[in-house]
């Protein structure tokens, strides 16, 4: 379980959250909404730990303070952007267990192969990044993020660039990963149509965070 008490998040004078509670609870697949502006990347960065606030963090019954941060961050979160941000000079099977090598973790090529097969990207694992196509990319970044093995998986608009095909794909592979492997996952949409994927939804406005019904 996640929790963060904010009392103050703010860019120079401008406020851009007050007294706002935050709860995610395990498994979760949480959509974070809200008009563009209104803080939602700000939120994702501060839920894991790239950027501070005024306030309590507790991760797993652990506080999180200054000093232990960047090991809580390092230990917890994956992430997976708009863009898909392989290395070019990597191809995708190096792309994909470049999380396992940096961490000096043992590296299991049928898991993989097995995995990638199911994301129908086991064709293109010999393939470099230039030559994919945008949801080829986006699913390997995917499976990139979901073998650095964390617990979190904080992912920001991850279907902005997709058509309706491969945003589907992908929203599809987001929820087998929370219900068959029970990764909790924090996504940044601007989207109503995937909202039958969360189980929770955070809507952001007029620096107040408030949970739908």
């Amino acid at each position: 379980m996640l929790k963060m008490n904010i009392s103050n998040k703010s860019f120079d004078d401008k406020i851009i959250f007050k007294n706002a509670n935050i709860v995610i609870n395990d498994n979760d697949f949480l959509g974070i909404k809200g008009k563009s502006g209104s803080g939602k990347t700000t939120l994702l960065s501060m839920i894991g730990l790239l950027q501070g606030f005024d306030g309590n963090y507790f991760i797993c019954d652990n506080e999180v303070n200054k000093r232990n941060k960047d090991k809580f961050r390092k230990e917890y979160f994956s992430y997976v952007f708009q863009k898909s941000f392989l290395i070019p000079y990597y191809n995708v099977l190096e792309n994909i267990i470049m999380p396992l090598k940096n961490a000096k973790e043992e590296v299991d090529k049928n898991r993989i192969f097995a995995m990638a097969k199911e994301l129908e990207i086991d064709q293109i694992l010999d393939c470099y990044p230039k030559t994919l196509s945008g949801g080829e990319a986006q699913r390997v970044a995917i499976l990139r993020a979901y073998f650095s093995k964390r617990k979190y998986m904080l992912v920001d608009e991850p279907t902005g660039s997709l058509d309706p095909e491969n945003s589907k794909k992908v929203m599809d592979l987001f929820k087998k990963l929370n219900t068959e492997y029970g990764i909790t996952i924090i996504m940044v949409t601007h989207s109503n149509d995937f909202d039958s994927y969360f189980n929770r939804i955070l809507h952001i406005e007029n620096m107040e965070i408030k949970e739908y019904d």
